[in-house]
Order: structure tokens, then sequence, then C-alpha cells
């Protein structure tokens, strides 16, 4: 769905089963600042502009990544999360969360049901009439 992932100041991890809608972006990347400059446009060279790692994504398995998103590294999205259409994730969002908004806010988190036990027993019963 033309989601746009940018690597270059990190990795990118992303669960199975994890969807992204339109026109989404996972964005590694950064610039660094000094004295309110670009570092490459001071005077200060101790630092790359852009560094190479250290920024990374990862999103769990499950989860739905609305519409416009963009999720800025470096954050987890734990599995079975949604992100709302239009949001910026800028922090980590727990597992089971709908977050949304800019920057993106948890709204609730789900917590999951506990399935109960099948009882067949009563299957066997009707079978053998």
């Amino acid at each position: 769905m033309n989601t746009l992932f940018n690597t270059v100041s990190g990795e990118i991890r992303i669960g199975d089963d994890t969807l992204f809608s339109h026109n989404c972006m996972v964005l590694t990347g950064t610039h660094r600042f000094h004295g309110g400059q670009r570092v490459s446009l001071s005077d200060y060279d101790a630092l790359a502009e852009v560094p190479l790692s250290g920024r990374d994504v990862v999103i769990g398995r499950g989860c739905f990544i609305g519409a416009g998103s963009i999720i800025i590294g470096q954050v987890t999205i734990g599995d079975n999360a949604r992100i709302g259409a239009g949001s910026v994730v800028t922090r980590n969002i727990p597992a089971g969360a709908f977050a949304a908004g800019v920057p993106a806010q948890v709204r609730f988190v789900d917590v999951p049901d506990e399935v109960p036990a099948l009882d067949r027993s009563d299957e066997e019963s009707d079978s053998d009439a």
C-alpha cells in the first residue's frame, strides 16, 4: 500500500500479519544539529550529521497502521497494536493498544479475554444416540 521505509539510521523489524494502510512512513533517519544548525553546516564535525544506527523501529505482529501514519524511530510498537490514521508515533506503544494523534497517544489498551476451554463432552453423548 505504498509505505515508505527509511533505514538510513537503523533497522526496521515488522512482525507477521501486520498491515499498513495507504501512504504510511516508517523513518529511522534523523539529522543532528549543533548551535542551531545542521552539523554539516556548522563548525562542529565530531559527529556525522546523519547517524547510521541506533534509531531502530520494531513493530510487533498483528498490528494495523492507519493511513497516513508516520512512525519515527527509535520506537517499539507492541503486538496487536493499532495506530489511528494520520498519527505520528514518536514513543513506544504497548501491545494491544490503540494510539492516535500528533504526537500519538495511547487512547486505550485491550485486555485479551481468556478463551474458555471447549467442552466437547456433550458432542460424544449426542453422537452415540
